[in-house]
């Protein structure tokens, strides 16, 4: 779970909620928007202030970091299904599509890989940090630089 102001005072707040898939359960990441003055969720953002994430296949996605670039896009990131996931939403709330696939773009580091930060460099390049955890099942450091 992460937080993270918006240029306006809004409070953002990633994580990940946990659905019933037939006998077992699906983890799907999830951003919720409220408003500065009230704390309540704003209704502007996403489905009644809320973004869950909608994959096609309905594979797991967490979210771990959260981020906003100078445009107040908002940058997600966490893991799918053992790989890195970094998503970019606009102000309103979709996907930003100019950022991979439906703005959404996977790091494979060859391991189990879980992105547990992230930040901002100029001209909006996105650093994520985390661990990819490789056929020795140790933890190693993993960075990854996205020129979007």
């Amino acid at each position: 779970v992460d937080v993270a102001l918006d240029s306006k005072g809004n409070v953002l707040a990633a994580g990940d909620i946990f659905l019933a898939d037939g006998p077992g359960f699906l983890f799907k990441g999830i951003i919720a928007r409220f408003n500065a003055n009230s704390l309540d969720l704003d209704t502007s953002f996403g489905v009644a202030g809320k973004v869950i994430t909608e994959n096609p296949s309905d594979i797991n996605l967490g979210f771990r970091a959260l981020g906003l670039d100078s445009q107040d896009r908002i940058i997600a990131a966490g893991e799918q299904e053992g790989d890195f996931s970094v998503s970019r939403y606009l102000v309103d709330g979709k996907p930003d599509t100019n950022l991979g696939t439906n703005g959404q773009t996977l790091v494979d580091f060859g391991g189990g890989d879980v992105a547990n930060a992230l930040t901002l460099e100029e001209k909006e390049k996105i650093v994520v940090g985390g661990f990819s955890r490789g056929a020795s099942n140790n933890r190693d450091f993993a960075l990854a630089r996205l020129n979007p």
